[in-house]
């Protein structure tokens, strides 16, 4: 593996997890009521769809697979969602926050495993 390889992911993640809150901010900006639900649900829907397309496309996608990009977007997407998740706690239903710790939990368990 070369070192562009483990180094050029990291601007790529940064510059992801940077675009996305933006596009987020300029969409939902005109939004009075529940702007914060909005916001937290873009950037869960976008940070997971992303991981779910690095792995698919980005892998598996002879015409497609570039490691840099799939570990860029996954870095990116993984800080947009803990960046989300930790921002927005203190707002988001029990029912979410049973769903984050049951998935933190069955992914830990399937590391460990």
């Amino acid at each position: 593996m070369k070192i562009t390889s483990i180094l050029l992911p990291i601007p790529i993640g940064a510059l992801y997890h940077f675009f996305i809150l933006k596009l987020a901010d300029v969409l939902f900006h005109d939004t009075q009521t529940n702007k914060i639900d909005y916001i937290y649900n873009f950037i869960l829907f976008v940070g997971i769809t992303s991981i779910i397309f690095a792995f698919t496309t980005l892998s598996t996608n002879k015409l497609y697979k570039n490691d840099v990009l799939k570990y860029g977007i996954v870095l990116g997407s993984v800080s947009l969602v803990s960046y989300g998740t930790l921002t927005y706690w203190n707002d988001i239903t029990n029912e979410s926050k049973l769903i984050i710790a049951g998935f933190l939990f069955g992914s830990a368990c399937l590391y460990a495993y």
